[in-house]
């Protein structure tokens, strides 16, 4: 089968790396698959997909720079493409548009990875939304929350078009990672992982700090527009000697085992990969309780009010300083991963693929 996946940039968040990681697994089950990126390149995910013999090609365009379209298409027409597979606004409304100039036997598919977009507050942008996904044969959606979302927003005659494929993560190379020995301090970790924008709300858990009792450092993986605001309230607040930011980096999964405790401070998720990511890395979690996350961590994670720091640190609190509590979420949440083995959700994905070119 010969696929394109096709997304805004490979900037290091849940969605660009779930494209690298079916595309890698697609490309090991003997598909031919390559990656087009439609704003300039980061780097990482690029070279772990080419070293793999994966083609990504990088149009180096801005956001919303319209001409995109018909390099999108001129790059189909070339490629003979079996079928296309787009992933997050606005790649998704160009590749709906170019749709209407490739050959009508190619294939086209989008992946809905949020409960949530700006965009739906406006009802004439619900239209424009509504025509944008009428143009692709399947919708994917990457929980029921996601889906429910859809139905809500955009109503029955896309709904009836989706398919639930929760998300999934390499669990062979969670449990082949080490622990890193990060620092000398003697305290507990808390680790966030995360793009530094304005849903996954990192400030949160700076202000809760002062009001955690435990002797805790906080780890910060990842980067984005909002990383310096956080850096300086986390300054303003007095608590920067208890934080570290560590940027975007390629040893998670060994940062994750180096730590004690996970936070996730969304305040929306379409799924939240993190939070398996975290479970198969053996982390008690402490989230907020939002539609995505809540279908991964029901009975496993602890919820905290998502507008109360004082919430938050308490619930922190709680699970650092009870082993017993601590011992129990992680055996849970390690036996709750295994429901989202990366090669599960591959098979579905293949399984839809191959339907919609029988």
């Amino acid at each position: 089968m010969k696929i394109l996946q096709v997304i805004n940039n490979l900037s290091g968040g849940g969605a660009e790396k779930l494209l690298m990681d079916v595309s890698l697994s697609l490309a090991d089950r003997g598909h031919e698959v390559s990656v087009l990126v439609l704003g300039k390149r980061y780097g990482i995910y690029e070279e772990r997909l080419e070293s793999r013999g994966i083609q990504v090609v990088v149009l180096n365009r801005k956001k919303y720079d319209v001409r995109v379209v018909s390099k999108i298409v001129a790059f189909i027409n070339k490629n003979n493409f079996e079928l296309v597979h787009s992933h997050l606004f606005p790649t998704q409304y160009y590749v709906a548009l170019a749709k209407m100039r490739v050959n009508s036997d190619i294939k086209f598919l989008t992946t809905e990875h949020s409960t949530f977009n700006k965009r739906r507050k406006f009802a004439l942008l619900r239209q424009i939304d509504n025509r944008m996904y009428l143009n692709y044969d399947d919708i994917i959606c990457i929980s029921e929350g996601t889906k429910e979302s859809m139905k809500k927003f955009l109503g029955d005659k896309n709904v009836s078009r989706c398919t639930v494929i929760y998300n999934g993560v390499n669990l062979h190379n969670i449990d082949s990672s080490l622990p890193i020995g990060l620092c000398n301090k003697k305290c507990f970790r808390i680790v966030v992982v995360g793009r530094f924008v304005e849903l996954k709300n990192q400030a949160l858990l700076v202000k809760a700090v002062p009001f955690i009792k435990s002797e805790v450092e906080v780890l910060f993986v990842g980067d984005g527009e909002q990383r310096e605001s956080v850096e300086k309230l986390a300054k303003d607040l007095g608590v920067s000697g208890k934080i570290e930011f560590l940027g975007f980096r390629k040893d998670v999964y060994e940062i994750m085992k180096s730590c004690n405790l996970q936070v996730i401070t969304s305040t929306w998720e379409g799924f939240g990969l993190v939070a398996v990511e975290g479970m198969a890395c053996g982390l008690p979690i402490v989230s907020t309780r939002v539609d995505g996350l809540n279908e991964v961590l029901e009975g496993v994670g602890k919820f905290y009010d998502k507008k109360s720091p004082e919430d938050l640190a308490s619930k922190i609190d709680y699970i650092l300083r009870d082993e017993q509590l601590s011992n129990l979420m992680r055996e849970r949440g390690l036996e709750r991963a295994k429901r989202y083995d990366i090669n599960t959700m591959v098979d579905k994905y293949l399984e839809l693929y191959k339907d919609r070119l029988a």
